[in-house]
């Protein structure tokens, strides 16, 4: 189910899912979705290239009738070597490489659905949460938005 959304999140956004991406060893990428019952989506991505990161985010409204999305803003900036180091001690934190990549489905209607998609070292990896309303896979989402500048979003997140 969580590479399925994936694919379904990223082709909406404009975006390639990481799976089908580069595999090798100087180049890495991070991506968070961010989907919210009343309020826009967020596609964040970070690709790191040898020693240059960049990050990359999309702000989209579904549009139901299509299976689509229509994306209302889109930002680009280049991320320090601190920036970077902030999303690694989050990763780390959240033992992201062995946390299980979904929890039995709680069938809410409502709230948010937190996905984060990793390609490192040839390595990849879907971890997904619904509502995660405190601990590490929070708090992985909540370094995503900050590296994103996505102040404004921070009264909208459930």
């Amino acid at each position: 189910m969580c590479r399925t959304s994936c694919v379904r999140q990223a082709k909406c956004a404009g975006e390639a899912p990481l799976w089908c991406g580069r595999r090798v060893a100087d180049f890495r990428s991070y991506r968070f979705y961010w989907h919210r019952s009343f309020h826009s989506d967020w596609v964040i991505r970070v690709e790191v290239d040898g020693s240059l990161a960049v990050l990359e985010a999309a702000e989209a409204w579904p549009v139901q009738a299509h299976d689509t999305v229509e994306v209302v803003k889109r930002l680009r900036r280049q991320l320090l070597a601190s920036n970077l180091e902030s999303l690694k001690a989050a990763l780390k934190a959240a033992d992201f490489w062995n946390t299980p990549s979904e929890l039995p489905f709680d069938w809410q209607t409502d709230g948010s659905t937190w996905t984060f998609e990793v390609l490192e070292a040839g390595r990849h990896r879907v971890v997904s949460r619904q509502n995660p309303d405190v601990g590490p896979i929070r708090r992985l989402g909540l370094a995503f938005l900050e590296l994103a500048e996505l102040s404004d979003q921070v009264d909208r997140i459930y």
